[in-house]
């Protein structure tokens, strides 16, 4: 799990005979192992030797192997599944409540993978729904000329403005040269116009068309030379 929320490296070395956990992993202050009797491999001999570096990412949802192109020769893509949550369950019951009859409970029953708890993963699942339906809101539904001659922009979630740019599953190339550039959140790269990005250094056209593809399949997009000039 990532204290800092960045991506990182980390290392393995066993040497001789036994077997290898997830706790022989070494990390540094950035990182602590939410799952340290995780069974990695096993040792028959011992001459034997296992050295591995694992390159921590940070993303959502499941990322198969075949999304990461273009990664250099010696590097093993495995697939990712980023959600902490492993299962959910649920079960509406009578509330109890005799002055109300019509009164329901709701129980979740919700298993994670440790690095949050179910607590938090439920608060943060509300938290997304309420920003999601807040478009529905009377406000942005609202015809243009009920809204007192204003058109009302329909507003990005904080969540995706505040959503590290390793989520966006850009190549390491791409990623690397925003990074470069001070650009490490999904907002801070909605603020460029593509002929700004074009301007930064070793970032070409079709590193930028890369770019906008990734945001067009979250609905985002770069901002207009327009909006830009005004």
């Amino acid at each position: 799990r990532s204290i800092t929320k960045r991506a990182g490296k980390l290392f393995l070395e066993a040497e001789g005979e036994g077997k290898v956990y997830a706790q022989d992993i070494k990390t540094s202050a950035d990182f602590e192992i939410a799952n340290p009797e995780l069974y990695l491999a096993t040792l028959d001999s011992v001459e034997a030797k296992l050295y591995a570096e694992f390159n921590v990412m940070l993303g959502k949802g499941y990322v198969p192997a075949t999304h990461t192109n273009g990664l250099p020769i010696g590097i093993i893509p495995v697939d990712a599944i980023f959600t902490p949550v492993h299962k959910v369950n649920y079960l509406i019951e009578p509330a109890g409540v005799a002055e109300h009859a019509e009164y329901e409970r709701l129980i979740l029953d919700v298993w994670t993978d440790g690095t949050i708890s179910a607590a938090e993963a439920v608060g943060q699942s509300a938290q997304i729904l309420t920003e999601q339906l807040s478009l529905f809101t009377p406000a942005a539904l609202a015809p243009i000329e009920e809204r007192e001659g204003k058109p009302v922009a329909l507003t990005i979630p904080a969540e995706q403005l505040e959503m590290p740019l390793e989520q966006l599953g850009l190549s390491p190339r791409v990623f690397n040269c925003l990074r470069r550039n001070q650009i490490s959140k999904v907002g801070q790269l909605l603020e460029k116009s593509e002929q700004e990005l074009l301007s930064l250094k070793k970032l070409g056209q079709k590193s930028v068309e890369e770019v906008q593809q990734r945001l067009e399949e979250r609905g985002l997009a770069l901002r207009s030379e327009e909006d830009h000039e005004t």
